[in-house]
């Protein structure tokens, strides 16, 4: 009596399992679609100062290099930071463009157009 009762204790898992290959058994999943980003914004990127607006950063130099220029730009905390081109940066997230010594091209993605910081 007590195999017989060990034996259905130890059968009755099985009987309750689902079948992972019975078709009847599987339930319908609801398709994830990918939803297009209505802005050109790069979600990719890391965002450098995303804490701070754009009218919070304060340029502080620009370093020169041969192939690509970099910005150094500082934040409300002291924090600096060394942004190269397509960089992302503040909370409006603006795209770096172009560095040179006289003007940085930034590109608004969330309103398409390109912002110019002239100095």
């Amino acid at each position: 009596m007590k195999k017989a009762f060990l034996f259905l204790i130890l059968l009755s898992p099985f009987v309750s399992a689902q079948d992972p290959f019975d078709k009847t058994q599987r339930t319908a999943q609801a398709a994830i679609v990918a939803q297009p980003s209505s802005t050109n914004c790069p979600t990719h990127k890391k965002i450098l100062a995303e804490e701070a607006s754009f009218q919070q950063l304060k340029l502080v130099g620009i370093i020169q290099f041969p192939e690509n220029n970099k910005a150094i730009f500082s934040d409300k905390n002291q924090q600096v930071m060394l942004i190269q081109k397509e960089d992302v940066v503040a909370q409006e997230r603006l795209q770096i463009k172009d560095i040179s010594p006289q003007q940085i091209t930034l590109f608004d993605c969330m309103q398409s157009q390109f912002v110019y910081l002239t100095f």
